[in-house]
């Protein structure tokens, strides 16, 4: 719901996990998926997931005992969980970056799984392209799918990313998502489609080099190295297994809609020069069914919101879905940008484990006490509450890193700070402060996590949740979601 990096893949994992439990058949055979609706490869998405639902054990012994640790970047949050991956034409795509990370989980299994032997391994048929992409473990990680609309970013925008001194002050994550949007705002489109036709995409890529020579980005006396890059795209079209390009798959078991970037820094309701080049809200959920024709009916996805449609038609997806809010228990920002209450005195723990550090082109993680008025502005201007109305939808509260503030949990609100001693009271304060004073005709449900596992749990006692109207009730996790932040 801020500035990002607040628990998206967390939650997005947690979903899927619980969605993938109810069958016993590997999932992505059921074509769930996870849908990237904005942003790109810049996504950091931390995920500790056990290997229990995608690697079949010889012995039961081994099967609750291995886990591995991933950032997600262009792959959805899901993928340990056995879902595939969708990249709509509202993300960009560097097939450099995809294929890097396929190889990051392939080798991250492998480590993990030395000496442990799996059922039917050695009846494997080799797949030279597949094995290239993930490694030994190729035939048990799922599909990503790219709608040929995305943009591509080349190696051009990620040198005019690292380069432009305006980009790197405003905030950069250096992977070029804000040049590739630049360059298709211009006029100079390269997508995923163009994978296809080799000869197509390098005239293409001649054209670009020159187009940001002209433009004096790209100095004339560099040549970029362009062979790693399309060696990427050559693989991507070699290994069907893990790569396809085109339309959203027929998902009878399952959607969730995986948020980029927090819905603070949304390029229209976030604080310019230090936005992010996408709609991080639900506005491309609202465009998004047509364009896979459904229907009528708009399907937009948001950052640190998950929309699960119960299902029920895929049209209803944002009337009848489960939407989750996502906040730490304290505000961050990777980089530089508005952001209240840094002049407090706070009590957060630095987590050793953080993904979010210190680096060249991002620069300083920050922290600061929770400011409820901020997120209420990022309700407000996303129309959350409106949008959910009049529907079926369930909206959800996920407040995630409580574990990090010692002593005392607190937030801001209209400028005062109040304290907490109790961990369902801060968790229920906070969902009054942003719900209370609204009209909302859907039920809302609060989550915490308060542990390094990362697991969620249903915050406050029955007769906190009974004083402030808010109704407990039993989830089932067996359809479609959205994630935004």
């Amino acid at each position: 719901m801020g500035f990002g990096d607040e628990g998206k893949g967390r939650v997005t994992a947690w979903l899927a996990d619980k969605m993938a439990r109810t069958t016993s058949a590997p999932y992505r055979d059921k074509a769930a998926c996870v849908v990237r609706f904005s942003g790109g490869q810049q996504a950091g998405h931390t995920v500790v997931s056990k290997l229990d639902g995608m690697i079949p054990y010889t012995f039961e012994s081994d099967k609750y005992s291995h886990q591995i640790r991933h950032v997600f970047s262009t792959l959805g949050s899901g993928t340990l969980s056995d879902f595939n991956t969708y990249v709509s034409k509202y993300c960009v795509f560097d097939p450099q970056c995809a294929v890097n990370e396929f190889r990051a989980i392939g080798n991250e299994i492998e480590n993990e799984l030395v000496g442990v032997p799996v059922k039917g391994f050695d009846m494997i048929m080799p797949d030279d392209a597949a094995h290239d992409m993930c490694g030994k473990y190729w035939m048990y990680l799922p599909k990503c799918v790219i709608d040929p609309r995305v943009p591509l970013t080349t190696p051009y925008e990620v040198y005019a990313n690292q380069h432009s001194g305006d980009t790197i002050s405003d905030g950069t994550c250096g992977m070029g998502v804000w040049a590739t949007r630049v360059r298709e705002t211009a006029g100079i489109s390269i997508t995923a489609g163009d994978m296809r036709y080799p000869v197509v995409l390098r005239t293409k890529l001649k054209s670009l080099a020159g187009w940001y020579r002209k433009s004096g980005v790209l100095p004339a006396d560099i040549d970029l190295e362009l062979d790693r890059w399309l060696s990427a795209v050559d693989l991507i079209i070699r290994d069907s297994r893990h790569f396809s390009i085109g339309p959203l798959p027929a998902c009878s078991d399952g959607l969730i809609f995986e948020g980029s970037q927090g819905l603070l820094l949304d390029q229209t309701h976030g604080f310019a020069p230090n936005t992010t080049p996408s709609d991080t809200g639900l506005s491309n959920l609202t465009a998004f069914d047509n364009d896979l024709g459904f229907g009528k009916r708009p399907i937009n996805m948001l950052n640190d919101i998950f929309l699960r449609n119960n299902g029920e038609d895929m049209r209803d997806i944002v009337f009848s879905s489960d939407i989750y809010l996502v906040t730490r228990a304290y505000q961050t920002r990777h980089g530089a940008g508005f952001m209240t209450n840094e002049t407090l005195p706070h009590n957060i723990a630095d987590d050793p484990d953080e993904t979010n550090v210190m680096n060249e082109w991002q620069k300083d993680f920050r922290k600061s006490i929770l400011d409820v008025d901020l997120l209420n502005y990022a309700l407000d201007r996303h129309m959350i509450c409106e949008t959910v109305n009049g529907t079926k939808s369930r909206l959800h509260l996920v407040v995630t890193c409580v574990d990090h503030v010692r002593d005392a949990l607190c937030f801001t609100e209209n400028g005062k700070m109040r304290q907490f001693s109790d961990t369902d009271e801060f968790i229920a304060e906070i969902g009054s402060a942003l719900f209370d004073h609204r009209t909302i005709t859907s039920e809302v449900k609060l989550h915490y996590s308060d542990s390094p596992s990362g697991q969620i749990k249903d915050a406050m006692s029955k007769q906190e949740y009974m004083r402030r109207n808010y109704v407990r009730y039993a989830s089932t996790y067996d359809s479609n979601c959205v994630a935004i932040g």
